[in-house]
This record gives structure tokens, sequence and C-alpha cells, in this order.
């Protein structure tokens, strides 16, 4: 994922991520792992390469919290998560930090375990009441805000579970039936192009014909800069599907970079 920045960032570099789904089952290892280089603009020399996967999971988080900010109703109260993994905990964190009317937290996981050492980590630095839960159904079911965070290759959240008003914020590939698609007023993406793509719902819906160009209302950024609305109301239900790009890796990854020049931390190396 290659990127160039201009303005305050004046920075170009590249996130290497590899994704294993199978990790934490077969080598109880993270899901995914990344290295990010960062490049001088005016030589090309890499200036900086870092470890990547954590900060993959802060920008995913950032971007689901801004989306939060303009899509959501004013004050959500349920968020209902599937996935407990290091995707699904950034994205908590950083809901909860744009929108702290969150009072409760529905969390389903296939791994119960791994859902509760979730709940316990989060009671405690957030102070919300954070209910593990036995399905997905009982995770999703009526929540303001909705975020499948998994590797799931089979869809199974259906559009019925989907109440008025709400925000699903669909991290994952394939979680959503059409269904879910289909009812909202909103399809919001970060970026069209990359989002119609690798088979996620939107994708396959294209390609089927039941989705066209002029059904997506707004690119996140159009909405943020003004030029469209964001939630007009509190009955509309927006469906909002991130894929992630590579600006957004690079400008975290180059904040990072300079708040560790100036605090002089990392091992420098004469090249």
């Amino acid at each position: 994922m290659p990127a160039y920045l201009g303005g305050r960032f004046n920075v170009w570099g590249v996130k290497w991520i590899a994704s294993n789904p199978t990790n934490p089952f077969k080598h109880n290892l993270e899901r995914a792992s990344a290295v990010i280089i960062l490049n001088d603009v005016e030589t090309g020399f890499p200036v900086a390469i870092m470890e990547g996967a954590a900060i993959s999971a802060t920008r995913t988080a950032a971007v689901a919290a801004v989306s939060a900010k303009y899509l959501a109703t004013a004050k959500p109260s349920v968020l209902g998560v599937v996935g407990a993994g290091v995707i699904g905990r950034a994205v908590i964190k950083g809901l909860h930090i744009m929108k702290n009317s969150i009072q409760t937290l529905r969390l389903f996981d296939l791994n119960p375990s791994r859902a509760e050492l979730l709940r316990d980590e989060l009671q405690k630095e957030l102070g919300i009441d954070v209910r593990v839960v036995s399905t997905a159904p009982e995770a999703l079911k009526e929540a303001d805000i909705l975020v499948p965070a998994t590797t799931a290759t089979t869809p199974y959240i259906e559009g019925e579970w989907i109440t008025s008003g709400a925000l699903f914020i669909n991290i994952s590939l394939r979680d959503p039936k059409f269904s879910v698609v289909q009812r909202a007023n909103k399809i919001v993406v970060d970026d069209w192009v990359q989002a119609n793509r690798e088979n996620t719902v939107l994708h396959l819906m294209y390609e089927q014909g039941l989705l066209k160009d002029q059904d997506i209302y707004a690119e996140l950024g159009e909405i943020v800069a003004g030029a469209k609305a964001g939630r007009e109301n509190d009955h509309e239900v927006i469906f909002f599907n991130p894929m992630g790009m590579a600006v957004e890796d690079i400008g975290v990854a180059e904040a990072v970079y300079r708040n560790a020049e100036h605090k002089k931390l990392g091992t420098y190396v004469d090249l």
C-alpha cells in the first residue's frame, strides 16, 4: 500500500502487510503483521522502517471514530461488536473516545475466552458495561452502532437485525448479507474504487447488478469536507464501508516517526 502525502506531512512511504487468518488458531500469533517504510521526498532514501500492525489498527479505529462523528446519532448508547481481536479492540476504544455516550458494549467472538479477556480490559479502562454474549445476533440486534471485525468468509448478518437510526461500520469484508446494505438509506465509503473490489459485499452486489455507482451516497472525505451532509435525522440507517487507504497509514506513521524523533527513540542506522 504505497502513498504520498504533501502539505505538512511531505512524505511518501509504503505499508507491506501480510494477513493470515489461521495465525491465531495454528500459530498463536496475531492475524496480520506489517512493516511501514517512510522515504525522504527529495532523495527517496528511507528515513524510517517501522512495525506497522499497531499503526494499521490505530488508523482503522480512527476512521471508524470519524465515521461515527458524522454518521452516528448524536448520543448512541449501545455498541455491538463481533470480533475481539486487535482490530475489534482498537475500534471499540476509538468509538468510545468519539462517542462517550456509549454505555453498553455487547461483544461476541468465536473464542469466548478472548472475548472475556477483552471484556475485563475494557470495563477497567473505559468504565462501561461490557457484556460477552453467545451469538452474533445477541451482539448486533438493536445496537446503535454495529461493527463486525472478523475474517469471516460466509455472510451471516441479516438486514432485519438493523434497527432504525443505526450506523453499520463494515470493518470486515463479507460479514453482512446483501439485505444489510439494502436496509440502508445511505451507503458511504472511504474510497469507492477501493471498496468496489476483493469480493467485498459491495463489490459482489455491484457485479450482480444489485448496486450501481449512483447508489453510493458519498465518500467519507466529502462529508468531512462539508461537500455532502452526513446523518440528517435519527431514523436513517447508514452503511459505512471503509477499505482502508494507504494515505491514512502513512499519515499516522509520519506522526509516530516525528514523535519518536523528538523523543530520541528508536534505533539509528547509518546508511
